[in-house]
């Protein structure tokens, strides 16, 4: 007679066996125990289960980490989609978790927990904000009080548009930047185009537009035109640009070079709200982006736009359209000639080259209220309303400082106390590299920061400096 040897699979899993109990002699029996592994086979945020994001975002898995670099301002609501082996269940602080449903909020840390029949493994998810619009919400920049030193990045100072070598590169007329940390990116106002600054190769080349050519005509790089194109930001893969003169909001998309009009009518000035180039601007300006939202500042119409980047669907913010300087809610609060902005997922600042305030929205009440500055053009440091302000045409911000260009002055505001100090700068301006009071600006209208420096245009002295500490 033949013995008969009995196997018993508990749980059949063909490629992973995690425990093997010992031989029943007397039955000859083996007990073969096998678990599922406890582990993320996949891990990403769809843009179909979050509409704040434009795109996928497919996220890194470690042994017992998972990590994504998403748009800042997106954290707080996501639901992430996640593939596990089967058998597991995945909770958060003993929540189930379901892939794709389950709402969270990364802006710090979450721990997610993998468990089956043979115990649990926890994960630490952690999401990183990119840079937006050259702003570095994130961190601090750690600039000093006295102002950091100040040094030329680009432009020799002349007036022309000319490619190459940093120091031997022309400018025209360079007014709003901004920078994704690897290159800073320039709205050339006078030469009717936007240029590029590669910080690693240390070049200087023409992105789109033709130099010295006014019009507003789509395409790709250098079959674009552009007329007084003012400020731009980085969201992703696309730059947003004012084209101040032509009353446009038009789009660069940095893969392939291709410029579009997002919304707005060439050559027509107005306050219409509406989808695409049905809406109407007068004098776009400052911009600033939330992760789902540009802002944009009419430097003409005195207001305040809201564009869904999704529908392109154009509408008011805040402003009146009557230049002045009156707080409130939405259309009952007045701006005057507002040329810049930034901000955060929660509140934009504006600045404005009337008024002598500057000044802060809501964003999800359209509430303005003036935080500093007491509407005498002068330089002052002192707490909110106590301090006085002059000019303001640049900004961006860090963790905890709001960063701005106050007519021929880098100066600061923390962003909790409203207390605002000079950083560097003196009047007369001129052009003056080094620290403090020994620097100059001339007529510096962008500003722009990446984790190592803070950027500025030029506008009167034709070159982009750069403020390191």
């Amino acid at each position: 007679m033949f013995a008969y040897r009995r196997i018993l699979l508990l749980l059949v899993v063909p490629f992973l066996f995690l425990g093997l109990e010992s031989c029943n002699s007397q039955q000859d029996e083996l007990l073969v125990t096998i678990q599922y592994p406890k582990e993320f086979t996949g891990f990403s945020f769809r843009a179909a289960n979050n509409p704040s994001l434009r795109s996928d975002v497919i996220a890194e898995l470690g042994a017992d980490s998972v990590t994504a670099t998403l748009p800042y301002g997106t954290l707080q609501a996501l639901k992430p989609s996640f593939t596990v082996h089967q058998g597991n269940l995945v909770t958060v602080n003993g929540v189930r978790q379901v892939s794709g449903v389950t709402v969270q909020d990364f802006s710090q840390p979450v721990q997610y927990t993998l468990s089956n029949g043979g115990g649990s493994k926890s994960y630490r998810v952690t999401l990183e904000p990119i840079l937006i619009g050259g702003g570095w919400q994130n961190q601090q920049l750690n600039i000093p009080a006295n102002g950091g030193v100040v040094s030329t990045l680009a432009g020799d100072g002349t007036a022309a548009t000319l490619d190459g070598a940093l120091a031997s590169a022309q400018l025209n007329g360079p007014f709003g930047v901004t920078t994704d940390g690897s290159a800073v990116y320039v709205c050339e106002f006078f030469g009717n185009v936007i240029r590029k600054i590669d910080l690693n190769s240390g070049t200087v080349s023409t992105l789109a537009g033709q130099a010295g050519v006014a019009g507003s005509a789509d395409g790709i790089a250098t079959a674009a035109t552009f007329n007084g194109p003012a400020y731009l930001i980085l969201a992703g893969t696309d730059l947003y640009v004012s084209d101040l003169s032509n009353h446009l909001i038009r789009k660069i998309d940095t893969l392939t070079d291709e410029v579009t009009t997002l919304a707005g009518q060439a050559g027509v000035s107005g306050g219409a709200d509406g989808i695409g180039t049905a809406a109407s601007f007068t004098n776009p300006a400052g911009l600033a982006f939330d992760g789902t939202h540009l802002f944009v500042s009419e430097y003409g119409g005195n207001r305040v736009r809201k564009i869904d980047l999704t529908t392109a669907e154009v509408s008011l913010l805040a402003g009146s359209g009557v230049a002045g300087v009156v707080d409130g809610v939405g259309s009952a609060a007045q701006f005057y000639w507002p040329i810049t902005m930034t901000g955060d997922d929660q509140y934009l600042y504006v600045g404005s080259e009337g008024g002598f305030t500057l000044r802060k929205i809501d964003i999800a009440t359209g509430e303005v209220t003036s935080v500093a500055g007491d509407g005498v053009q002068t330089i002052t440091d002192g707490i909110a309303t106590s301090a006085q302000v002059g000019i303001i045409a640049g900004m961006t911000l860090d963790r905890d400082y709001l960063y701005f260009m106050d007519s021929d002055f880098l100066r600061k505001m923390n962003l909790t106390t409203f207390e605002v100090i000079t950083l560097a700068g003196s009047s007369p301006g001129g052009y003056v590299n080094g620290v403090g009071t020994v620097v100059k600006f001339d007529q510096a209208r962008g500003l722009t920061a990446d984790d190592s420096a803070i950027y500025v245009g030029g506008f009167a002295d034709y070159r982009i400096r750069k403020v390191t500490n």
